[in-house]
């Protein structure tokens, strides 16, 4: 079971290769403009910003956050509620005084690292307020409707039963149409489930007996005012 938990992107040779030409064509992009990141300012049109790991240290004109981040990722900046190495924001996260109202481009949160799963509204609501219109909100948690499919057969073992019981109550399981309707209350909008979001190797990927066993939700900004983005990662499906 450990085995078939720690399934990772980049073992996936197809998925990796197409994420690696989407990498390559970025980069010239970006290079073609003296810009480490395409951004697109309006939304109506059909083409989109891609962000990867080609990251020349300027952030100026996309900034991604990812919550209780502790690994370094070229152009992400790790915001947590502590103290530690690569940390670059120690904020709570009910108050990211750092960021200014619709500054930020993407949030990517994992479950398991927060106190409460999913976020509280008040949380929802400030994360919300720094992203720019159109900005993504990325969540990945136990999915709550699969880990009670699999936990209510009965060819498991002893040892399965026992490894999805914890993945889904003390990691916190969460409901898509609980996550939904929480998400459209602190402003959200055009929720949707993914497969996978190919940014980094987490319980995102976590799979079993071929089914990932993650809930993957990508949500939007929705704002009034100011020109909307939109916000695409090369290795999402």
């Amino acid at each position: 079971l450990k085995k078939r938990l720690r399934v990772a992107p980049l073992f996936d040779t197809g998925r990796w290769a197409r994420s690696f030409s989407d990498a390559l064509h970025a980069a010239y992009e970006a290079f073609s403009h003296g810009s480490a990141h395409v951004v697109v300012k309006d939304a109506q049109k059909s083409s989109r910003f891609a962000i990867d790991d080609v990251h020349d240290g300027n952030e100026s004109q996309a900034i991604l956050l990812r919550i209780h981040g502790t690994v370094h990722k070229p152009g992400w900046r790790n915001v947590h509620t502590s103290i530690g190495e690569h940390v670059d924001h120690v904020l709570q996260l009910d108050n990211l005084k750092d960021f200014q109202d619709a500054s930020v481009a993407a949030i990517y949160a994992e479950a398991q690292t927060l106190e409460e799963a999913p976020p509280s509204l008040h949380i929802l609501q400030e994360w919300w307020r720094v992203l720019q219109p159109g900005g993504a909100f990325f969540l990945t948690a136990p999915n709550l409707k699969v880990l009670s499919a699999f936990l209510a057969r009965d060819d498991l073992d002893s040892s399965e039963r026992d490894a999805l019981t914890e993945l889904m109550f003390q990691r916190t399981a969460v409901d898509f149409h609980q996550l939904n309707a929480t998400l459209n209350a602190a402003g959200f909008c055009d929720v949707e489930k993914v497969r996978g979001f190919g940014l980094f190797n987490d319980t995102s990927a976590v799979a079993f007996r071929g089914e990932r066993l993650a809930l993957n939700v990508v949500a939007r900004a929705c704002r009034k005012e100011g020109q909307a983005i939109t916000v695409q990662f090369p290795g999402m499906e």
